[in-house]
């Protein structure tokens, strides 16, 4: 009935333009005024009018409101609270890659409809790691190496066709909250996008480390940190995978805390790191790239746009074969 009515309406537009033009052309005579068009189910929204929370999640991919208990995987435990969204898996992993990144650890994202921010859950699970370096965390060399892997990265995203990332700094330094088992940093960087910032926090458990990366932008990213705060302690290991649980013979990662700093940060080219150090991150790791995530202006108009994309697109043709079509 909606269709009906709308191709209605269109017909008697079209009609009353068509007898306007007929009678303007019949005895001239100055327009009147022209009356502000009344509103009608014909009329589609401005491509920029602002989305409302409810339009937002009608259109997402498959999500999990909040609050809900929801099962991560690897003995983890995500308790979503009340307001966020979180894309699990399947959904997570193919919104990671159509933003050129790698995605085989994430388990999930997590999003506010009321925000901009977006967080990234994965799991490594590579054994335990040694937090007695905490007071080793030297952000000079550790940024160097960050820059250097970035490169690495950019030779990906290019391939794809995303906005290279460029490193400014830090925007927090590497810091180890041993009460928690939390190690956090943040770094400031640019694309063609925009400025963003990461904040990373990793949380230690007994057999790997968790990581939540937060992505906002810099004028946004102290309110995102709060708002976020309730995901850190909403995700957590079930007992006996905690770091406390740790006993002699576990599998041990043989890394510390500096050595996850530098995780995934193109290793092959760090020179910071001594040889040793180099080669275990390699076997450890086997990447050849940082995992930074580039903040996306207006994230939910982001992830809808590629989605609508995604549902138009029509495949192209088969090439037209000359000649004669074959005999049966």
């Amino acid at each position: 009935m909606k269709r009906s009515v709308g191709v209605f309406l269109v017909l008697v537009a079209l009609v009353g333009a068509a007898a306007a033009e007929k009678k303007k052309s019949a005895k001239p005579a100055e327009p009147p005024p022209a009356a502000e068009p009344a509103p009608s189910e014909a009329e589609e929204p401005a491509d920029d009018a602002p989305l409302t929370p409810e339009e937002i999640e009608a259109q997402m991919p498959p999500h999990v409101k909040g609050p809900k208990l929801v099962e991560l995987g690897h003995e983890i435990e995500l308790d979503l609270p009340e307001g966020m969204i979180l894309l699990e898996r399947e959904e997570a992993q193919k919104l990671i890659r159509q933003g050129g990144d790698d995605a085989e650890n994430a388990l999930g994202v997590v999003v506010r409809l009321d925000a901009q921010w977006w967080a990234v859950i994965e799991y490594n699970d590579v054994g335990y790691v040694d937090d007695s370096d905490a007071d080793q965390l030297n952000a000079n060399e550790l940024l160097d190496a960050y820059k250097q892997g970035t490169q690495e990265q950019n030779v990906k995203r290019k391939q794809l066709g995303v906005a290279e990332l460029v490193l400014d700094g830090w925007s927090e330094m590497p810091a180890y909250q041993k009460t928690v088992k939390h190690l956090v940093w943040g770094l400031k960087g640019h694309s063609t996008d925009g400025v963003f910032i990461n904040y990373f926090t990793r949380l230690l458990g007994r057999n790997g480390y968790i990581s939540i990366n937060l992505i906002d932008s810099p004028e946004n990213i102290e309110a995102a940190k709060v708002q976020a705060q309730p995901l850190l302690t909403a995700t957590r290991y079930k007992p006996g995978s905690r770091y406390e649980d740790h006993k002699d013979g576990d599998k041990s990662s043989g890394l510390g805390l500096r050595a996850l700093v530098l995780g995934g940060t193109g290793v092959a080219v760090v020179k910071a790191a001594k040889a040793g150090i180099i080669v275990k991150l390699l076997l450890v790791f086997k990447k050849g790239f940082i995992v930074v995530f580039a903040a996306i202006g207006g994230f939910f108009k982001w992830l809808l746009g590629r989605k609508k994309r995604e549902n138009t697109e029509v495949p192209p043709e088969p090439p037209a074969v000359s000649g004669d079509p074959p005999s049966v």
